[in-house]
C-alpha cells in the first residue's frame, strides 16, 4: 500500500481564487503547496496570466503544468488526468488547464498546486492572482 498523503492542520484561505473547487489542505512534507480534493470530473484552472514552459507526465503527479508569469512566479497546477494546454501557450486567469484525474496514492481526485520565485517555494495563498 502506498503511504497516505500527509497534510497539515494550517487553514487554506477559502475566500482566494484557486485552480479548482474542493476541500484545500496544505500539504506537510518535502513539498510546500497544496492538494484540492475535489469532484470527479472538475477542472483545473489557471489563477494567473502566463506562459506554459513545461506540460506533461511527472512521476507521483499525473500530468502537470507549469505557468511562468511576467512577474517571475512559476504556478504549478498537478493532478491532471488530460491536459487542455501545452507548452508555449499563452494563458489567462481562467483558462482551463486540464481534468483531474485520480490520485495513484489516494484514490480520489486530488489537485496539487505549487507556486515557486526564484527557484523557491511560496506559499500559495500569498501568491499573485490576477
Amino acid at each position: 500500500m502506498p503511504e497516505p498523503i500527509k497534510t497539515q492542520e494550517k487553514q487554506v484561505d477559502p475566500s482566494l481564487k484557486w485552480p479548482a473547487a474542493g476541500k484545500a489542505l496544505y500539504l506537510d512534507g518535502k513539498l510546500e503547496g497544496i492538494m484540492i480534493r475535489v469532484k470527479p470530473g472538475e477542472s483545473s484552472k489557471a489563477i494567473a496570466s502566463g506562459t506554459v514552459v513545461s506540460a506533461g507526465p511527472s512521476r507521483g503527479f499525473s500530468q502537470v503544468v507549469f505557468v511562468q508569469s511576467k512577474s517571475g512566479y512559476v504556478f504549478v497546477y498537478g493532478g491532471n488526468e488530460v491536459l487542455n494546454v501545452k507548452t508555449g501557450d499563452k494563458i489567462v486567469s481562467g483558462t482551463e488547464i486540464g481534468k483531474i484525474g485520480i490520485d495513484s496514492k489516494d484514490g480520489t481526485p486530488i489537485a496539487y498546486f505549487f507556486v515557486f520565485r526564484n527557484g523557491q517555494p511560496v506559499d500559495p495563498a500569498t501568491a499573485p492572482r490576477d
